[in-house]
């Protein structure tokens, strides 16, 4: 009588709490508390230097005006003409 029972039981647990609210999904983007952005473009090289006196002053701004940002960098590739932008707010 009792395995009559058991059975039936599980099987009313296992509907109730189904296998994917018991195991967490990794929390992403807003979910997570930060959005982030990557970036990428080339600059000419007679370019460059301007582009880096504005990154700089870019870079000043956000460090000033958003008090929310985690990160927010360029980095020049190897070539000398790739620049990358990451953000984390």
């Amino acid at each position: 009588m009792t395995r009559k029972l058991v059975f039936p039981l599980i099987a009313l647990v296992l509907a109730i709490f189904p296998a994917a609210a018991q195991t967490p999904t990794p929390q992403r983007g807003f979910k997570a508390g930060y959005v982030a952005m990557v970036g990428s473009g080339e600059v000419l090289p007679e370019r460059m230097d301007d582009f880096k006196k504005l990154a700089k002053r870019t870079a000043e701004a956000v460090a000033q005006n958003e008090p929310g940002t985690l990160v927010f960098e360029f980095s020049v590739q190897p070539d000398g003409k790739t620049v990358d932008l990451l953000g984390k707010h």
